[in-house]
């Protein structure tokens, strides 16, 4: 990692270049405060420390020193200047963003001070700034484990409730559609017992997959409500629409041909899928649309499975 210098005159930066390799740093020194910007626009990564002249034109070099500090990628690049011991000087330097100043004349003992402690700045502020990296990935990790199914990559149950209540009043409120599907894997039971809760699992990812193929606006919402049981949310959707979605699901899965041996119906896993839709009511409970759906679920498993039962009576 390198130390860039920055001063007006070329004269000035072999000076101060030379004070600090004389300390046993390496430098680089592109020109201009104008050139070291251009510099670091493909470098800055490069760059440990910044020593910046302020002594020869004290505007200028605060100018680069503002430009420096709004930088997506040398803002995190500490700054010392060199500068005359003055206090207005030593005031709008701190003011414009640098972290040290070294007076001058600089002695080499000077120099090597304050770049050390500068650098030790440098290394604690990205010890901080990894920490805080690693907390937001730790709590992203945490967000998606509580809105996310672990075996399906659906919305979890809790998500989907959150999400449902949501709808549910902004639909009452607009004066909207939301429709609802449940819909549940036929004789599982019996698969895993034949398969094993592994094979299950593949197969509840593989259904899973096929439900979301289907699911294609960003307001539409899959998730897995239990066990081998999937809901899906349909904001602004009618009864037709969300019955044509069930279809697609069905005929698809059915299509699939995944293999159900001890299936007492057919030989392959099929899916029995309950509609609901409603615009609720102002005094309407939003529980009211999961009942409907479920009953239309229930009609559906006791009329031979493998369809979709339409309840017409949410509210």
């Amino acid at each position: 990692m390198k130390i860039l210098v920055i001063a007006d005159s070329k004269s000035t930066r072999q000076q101060s270049a030379a004070l600090l390799e004389n300390a046993g740093y390496q430098t680089e020194s592109p020109g201009t405060p104008a050139e070291a910007l251009y510099y670091l626009k493909d470098n800055a990564r490069k760059v440990s420390l910044i020593v910046v002249d302020a002594t020869e034109d004290l505007g200028r070099t605060i100018e680069t020193i503002r430009i420096l500090g709004s930088g997506a990628e040398t803002r995190r690049i500490p700054i010392l200047a060199l500068a005359n011991d003055d206090e207005t000087t030593v005031n709008d330097l701190l003011g414009a963003g640098v972290a040290d100043f070294i007076s001058t004349p600089a002695t080499a003992s000077k120099v090597t001070a304050r770049v050390r402690s500068a650098l030790r700045l440098r290394k604690a502020h990205e010890s901080i700034e990894d920490k805080r990296m690693e907390v937001e990935k730790l709590n992203a990790r945490l967000v998606e484990a509580s809105t996310t199914d672990g075996l399906t990559g659906l919305a979890s149950r809790s998500h989907f409730e959150a999400i449902y209540e949501k709808e549910w009043y902004r639909a009452r409120r607009e004066k909207d559609f939301l429709s609802l599907l449940m819909i549940d894997i036929d004789h599982f039971r019996l698969y895993n017992e034949a398969y094993g809760h592994l094979g299950g699992d593949d197969r509840i990812r593989e259904i899973a997959g096929i439900i979301k193929k289907n699911i294609n606006r960003p307001c539409d919402v899959a998730a897995r409500f239990s066990g081998e049981v999937f809901a899906v949310l349909l904001p602004g959707t009618d009864l037709n629409g969300a019955a044509s979605v069930a279809g697609r699901i069905r005929t698809q899965i059915e299509e699939a041909k995944i293999e159900h041996a001890k299936s007492p119906a057919c030989c392959n896993l099929t899916v029995t899928i309950g509609v609901s839709s409603t615009i609720p009511a102002q005094k309407s409970i939003p529980n009211g649309l999961i009942y409907a759906a479920d009953k239309g679920l229930l009609t559906g498993k006791n009329q031979g499975r493998n369809q979709v039962q339409v309840a017409t009576d949410a509210k």
